[in-house]
């Protein structure tokens, strides 16, 4: 379906996660004292073959794949409207064209499914 159009269906194997500290980048080498300044996101996803992968996200997909999950009923281009409205940008067809390749990116990597009807 039509990722602007339609509400985006993320995958239930796929979950966006945020911490404080880069959890995964620890180990018996690498214990910082303190955390970084900014989060660390992550996506969490569960490959066809069973693996498990993680991927560093950007704010911008961590918060589009977190209003996803919240909001399941929206279409694409409303949550990127409303993302683009929370980021304060002007220049919001822009962000609407990006936001629709990161979607497209994600259904392509198995992480969006696909669409359900309004």
């Amino acid at each position: 379906g039509d990722l602007l159009e339609a509400a985006p269906l993320v995958s239930p194997l796929a979950w966006p996660l945020a911490y404080r500290w880069p959890v995964h980048r620890l180990g018996p080498d690498h214990q910082p004292a303190a955390p970084p300044d900014t989060p660390t996101l992550l996506l969490l996803r569960r490959e066809s073959d069973g693996s498990v992968r993680f991927s560093d996200l950007s704010p911008l997909a961590y918060r589009l794949l977190q209003r996803l999950g919240e909001v399941p009923e929206l279409s694409g281009r409303e949550h990127l409207q409303a993302l683009a409205q929370e980021a304060g940008t002007g220049e919001v067809a822009d962000f609407i064209a990006q936001g629709h390749a990161l979607l497209r990116q994600m259904r392509a990597s198995g992480v969006v499914l696909g669409t359900a009807r309004k």
